[in-house]
C-alpha cells in the first residue's frame, strides 16, 4: 500500500493528478487491444482546449474532470438512464436541478473540513434523517466482480477462455486476454488487483457484446422450444 501512495504522490500526467490512479488502472486494460495505443491523448487534448484549466485550484480541476469524464457517459448514462430505462423506470436526479447546482457551486470550500465525505450534505439533513444514515460511511455500489464468476462459472466464460473465440475479434490481443482470464479465474480473489479485475470485466463485456449484438449469435439453441408471448387483442371499434 505504501508503494501505491508513493507511485501517485506526485503528478505524472500533466493536469490529471486527482484522477491519475483511475486512469492508470484503465491503462492496464489497453493491453487487451492489439497494437500500440496512446490512451491519454484524448483527455490531454480536452484539457488543452480549455484555456482556464491551468489556473484552476486542485479541487476545481478534480471537479472539472468529474463533470467531463465521469458524469455524462458513466454516472448519468451507464449507471443512470440505461439502467433505469432497461427496467421501465425514468430517472429524475435532484442533484441535477439548476438551483441545486448553482447553490453548490457558490459554497465556499472553507466550510468543508476536507475529511468527512459529503459533510455539508450530511449537516443540511441531520435533523431530518436518522443518525445511522447521516453518519454512515460512503460505500460504492458495484456490479459483481471476478469473485462471482470464480464461484459459479456460467457457460459463457468460454468466450474469454477459448483462443478460437478470442480470435474472432481482430482488434484483440488474444494471447494476453487468455492469459489474464486464466489468471483471475484460477486464483483467490484477494490476489487479484483492481486493474486486473476491471480489465477482465471489460474483456468479458466486450466478448458478450460481440456475440449477441455484432455476430448476432442466439443464446437459445435451435432445439429449444420457445412458447410465443401471450398476447391479447382488444378491438373497441363499433360495428
Amino acid at each position: 500500500m505504501t508503494g501505491l501512495y508513493q507511485q501517485f504522490s506526485t503528478e505524472q500526467i500533466p493536469g490529471l493528478f486527482s484522477h491519475e490512479m483511475r486512469l492508470q488502472n484503465g491503462l492496464f486494460a489497453t493491453r487487451l487491444l492489439a497494437g500500440k495505443h496512446t490512451p491519454f491523448t484524448a483527455i490531454s487534448n480536452l484539457i488543452a482546449a480549455h484555456p482556464e484549466y491551468a489556473a484552476m485550484s486542485p479541487v476545481q480541476k478534480a471537479q472539472w474532470l468529474e463533470y467531463k469524464t465521469l458524469l455524462p457517459g458513466y454516472l448519468l448514462s451507464t449507471q443512470g438512464e440505461r439502467m433505469g430505462l432497461a427496467h421501465g423506470v425514468e430517472n429524475r436526479c435532484p442533484f441535477l436541478d439548476p438551483s441545486v447546482i448553482e447553490l453548490a457551486s457558490a459554497i465556499n470550500l472553507k466550510f468543508d473540513d476536507g475529511y468527512t465525505e459529503k459533510r455539508l450534505l450530511r449537516q443540511a439533513f441531520r435533523a431530518d434523517i436518522p443518525k445511522a444514515v447521516v453518519e454512515k460511511r460512503k460505500f460504492p455500489y458495484r456490479a459483481p466482480d471476478v469473485a462471482a464468476f470464480s464461484a459459479v462459472r456460467p457457460d459463457y466464460l468460454e468466450l474469454v477462455l477459448s483462443q478460437d473465440e478470442l480470435g474472432k475479434l481482430p482488434f484483440l490481443n488474444a494471447k494476453f486476454a487468455q492469459k489474464l482470464s486464466n489468471k483471475v479465474l484460477n486464483r483467490p480473489a484477494s490476489d487479484i488487483s483492481t486493474k486486473e479485475n476491471q480489465a477482465f470485466l471489460f474483456l468479458l463485456s466486450m466478448m458478450l457484446i460481440h456475440r449477441y449484438f455484432v455476430s448476432r449469435e442466439s443464446s437459445i439453441s435451435a432445439s429449444t422450444s420457445v412458447q410465443p408471448p401471450l398476447q391479447r387483442v382488444v378491438d373497441l371499434r363499433t360495428r
